[in-house]
């Protein structure tokens, strides 16, 4: 049930949003996603793939200690430098370590024959053209498919990258978080896949399926777990309505390192939360400076976003 806040920190909300669309100047962002940018069950629930298989697990303590060097905010490449370069590629990620990102993330599922490969959308019409789902198609498959072109011709032919062909371009102190889009079935893969890359310790595991990160705890306890909570808007006024704080201790309590929230629903009290439960609060997706530097002055750890360049310039001096 969400908490009601003081009409002032609507109001501010409100104000900041309508001037970050009037003001904004900036080049338009990349085509938008086939799929919907809220995730599709209500916030927090397991989906209905998860629930079947899901034995929750009910670990004593936090597992996964979060271990990282760059001064706050720490700055997250979303899909790589997808502003710059096609999402969820390899040019992507090359492009977000020479900029010097912090981190980096990437969405993953299970090929047919059970590769983990790197892709947002379970249909692959958005990026290559092709309306099936990666789960249909073999690893051998998928790397006939152009996974560039959309973006530009000169990303004529970058195809769709494994899980760990992204794992091996991460330097060393660079973190990379893995945003499980598949079931519970596909997380002794994913683990083995981290396992085998040799840097289990810069990983971070991210899902909206509360069962999915319930199953990494329990399969992988040295990693770090993020609960991803979506915004939901007020279905009258359209407005982003504030996260319950509570979704905090929930996470702890299921022995995760936190939550790792839509931007839109993010609040001070949400940030209050989350340092008095002891972790730190990340947003996702900010690519508006105005919005980053409201984030950052409530307290927000880590900033995703398309554009790490302008970010680590603003709060970083282009480091």
């Amino acid at each position: 049930m969400i908490k009601a806040l003081p009409l002032s920190v609507f109001a501010v909300l409100f104000g900041a949003a309508f001037f970050a669309l009037a003001s904004c100047g900036d080049p338009p962002p990349p085509p938008p996603d086939d799929t919907p940018l809220l995730p599709e069950e209500p916030v927090g629930l397991v989906p209905e793939e998860a629930r079947e298989t899901a034995e929750p697990t009910e670990p004593e303590t936090v597992h996964g200690p979060e271990v990282f060097s760059p001064d706050y905010p720490e700055i997250i490449a979303h899909r790589g430098a997808s502003w710059d370069a096609p999402e969820n590629t390899v040019p992507a990620y090359e492009l977000a370590w020479e900029m010097g990102a912090h981190a980096v993330e990437t969405d993953v599922y299970l090929s047919a024959d059970g590769e983990v490969v790197c892709l947002h959308d379970r249909n692959l019409r958005r990026t290559t053209g092709l309306d099936a789902r990666v789960d249909e198609l073999t690893w051998e498959e998928l790397q006939e498919l152009d996974a560039g072109a959309w973006k530009g011709e000169e990303w004529e032919g970058v195809g769709i990258p494994l899980l760990s062909e992204l794992l091996a371009l991460t330097p060393p102190g660079g973190r990379f978080f893995v945003d499980v889009k598949s079931g519970v079935d596909s997380v002794p893969a994913i683990v083995d896949v981290i396992r085998e890359s040799g840097i289990d310790d810069q990983v971070v595991i991210i899902a909206f399926s509360k069962a999915v990160c319930e199953a990494f705890v329990e399969h992988a306890p040295d990693l770090p777990v993020k609960w991803l909570v979506g915004t939901q808007r007020d279905e009258e006024t359209g407005e982003w309505l504030p996260i319950d704080p509570a979704r905090v201790q929930e996470a702890v309590d299921a022995g995760f390192t936190g939550i790792n929230v839509g931007w839109g629903g993010a609040h001070p009290e949400l940030m209050e939360a989350a340092e008095a439960a002891g972790t730190r609060l990340y947003v996702w997706t900010v690519n508006e400076l105005d919005v980053a530097r409201r984030m950052v002055e409530w307290g927000a750890s880590g900033i995703t976003t398309d554009r790490p360049d302008i970010m680590l310039e603003e709060f970083h001096g282009g480091e």
